[in-house]
């Protein structure tokens, strides 16, 4: 991903990159508050079931509403990634099919976390094994969404607390590769989440800012990624 001086792609993180100089860092601002919004209610979740691995599979009403918003919020910042690199979608709307292309380039399938205050609870990697030729299935926590939102009677039983816990992981995921590409800074929004691996930026790819002085570019200038 290696680009010329004062060149980005827009909302694709690489190595040492300010977002806060980005044209849409209130997009990313405005993530960050609703992921922090997202882990609240997880949070609250926790305090009435515990987060080990024998209760993954317990559901409910809770669990199910904060599926359908974390993966709303998910479907949010897939689409606004693509439209930010003038991506058009494969049909009327942007869809999984669309969303399953930003996983090769952005590395999101590398990315994989532990609860911070539960370190008994299995690893939770949200995008591992997605691929295109089934881009709804191979995201089982997608796919529990997909269901429970058209006919949530016939599936309630997906609408588990593990299926929750990945849905809120994605949104953290997706949202470090847009700022950092890679493994987020200590603190950086990590009160539930705790890095266990995320992909590695050589620092010869980092983008390299605009110079302050002589014949450089003086400015960031974006730069459509081919989707």
């Amino acid at each position: 991903m290696l680009l010329p001086v004062g060149q980005y792609y827009p909302r694709i993180g690489c190595g040492a990159w300010n977002y806060h100089r980005s044209p849409f860092r209130n997009a990313i601002v405005a993530a960050r508050q609703q992921f922090h919004l997202l882990c609240n209610q997880l949070e609250t979740i926790f305090t009435n079931i515990e987060p080990v691995q024998r209760n993954a599979g317990t559901y409910g009403h809770t669990s199910r509403n904060l599926l359908i918003l974390a993966c709303i919020e998910f479907e949010a910042q897939c689409t606004g990634i693509l439209q930010a690199n003038s991506a058009t979608p494969t049909g009327r709307h942007f869809n999984t099919n669309d969303y399953v292309k930003l996983c090769p380039v952005m590395r999101l399938d590398a990315f994989s976390f532990s609860l911070r205050m539960f370190p008994d609870y299995p690893p939770i990697s949200p995008f591992a094994g997605w691929n295109a030729s089934q881009p709804t299935q191979s995201l089982t926590w997608y796919n529990a969404y997909n269901l429970t939102k058209h006919d949530w009677e016939a599936n309630f039983g997906l609408a588990t607390l593990e299926n929750a816990i990945l849905s809120v992981s994605a949104c953290y995921a997706i949202l470090i590769a847009q700022i950092y590409g890679e493994r987020a800074p200590m603190g950086d929004n990590a009160r539930v989440f705790k890095s266990v691996a995320a992909p590695t930026v050589n620092q010869a790819d980092w983008y390299s800012g605009p110079a302050t002085s002589g014949t450089s570019p003086s400015t960031w200038t974006p730069v459509k990624f081919a989707f």
